[in-house]
C-alpha cells in the first residue's frame, strides 16, 4: 500500500471544497480550523504551487461576508 501525504489529501481537499458551483463550508471550514499555524503555512505553499491560485485568493473568490473574514483571518491574511 503506498504512504499518502496527509499534505496533498488536504489540498486536494480544499480545492474540491471550493472548485464549481457553490462552496462546501463545512468542508472547508473543517481544514482550515483543525490546522495549526505551521500546517496551514505549509498548506498555503503547497495549494499555490499544485493549483496555481493562492488558497487566500480561492477563499476571498468563493465565500462572501463574516465567513469570508474568519478563513482569511485564520489563514493569516487579514
Amino acid at each position: 500500500m503506498a504512504a499518502v501525504d496527509l499534505r496533498l489529501l488536504l489540498v486536494a481537499q480544499l480545492y474540491n471544497s471550493m472548485h464549481g458551483l457553490g462552496t462546501d463550508e463545512r468542508a472547508l471550514s473543517r481544514i482550515i480550523a483543525i490546522r495549526s499555524e505551521i500546517d496551514l503555512a505549509t498548506l498555503k505553499v503547497l495549494y499555490q504551487q499544485k493549483i496555481g491560485r493562492s488558497l487566500a485568493e480561492m477563499v476571498k473568490s468563493d465565500t462572501t461576508s463574516d465567513y469570508r473574514s474568519l478563513l482569511l483571518t485564520l489563514l493569516g491574511e487579514k
